[in-house]
């Protein structure tokens, strides 16, 4: 649940959407599997593919999930975008 309205909802919704690639996760190299695991470590070793992908690409992790956010930056990855901070500065476009 938000605290967004149902339009402001909607709004980050259909720009998100716009904006998502696919991208086949056979075409990041092992090197970037291997340091986004040694990143992850004890956190959630679900999130070694969007790391592995973040590092690959070399772009930020969008993310809320404050326990991976508080380990990334722990172990100075700090290529990671905040969703509530991404949120607000949405909004202060509108």
């Amino acid at each position: 649940m938000t605290n967004f309205s149902k339009i402001e909802y909607e709004e980050v919704k259909v720009y998100v959407i716009q904006h998502i690639e696919f991208v086949d996760t056979n075409k990041i190299s092992s090197k970037n599997w291997v340091r986004a695991s040694e990143l992850i470590g004890e956190i959630d070793d679900k999130d070694i593919p969007f790391v592995a992908l973040t590092l690959e690409a070399e772009a930020f992790l969008w993310t809320g999930d404050k326990k991976l956010i508080k380990g990334l930056h722990f172990k100075k990855f700090n290529a990671v975008l905040i969703a509530d901070t991404l949120y607000s500065k949405y909004f202060e476009q509108l």
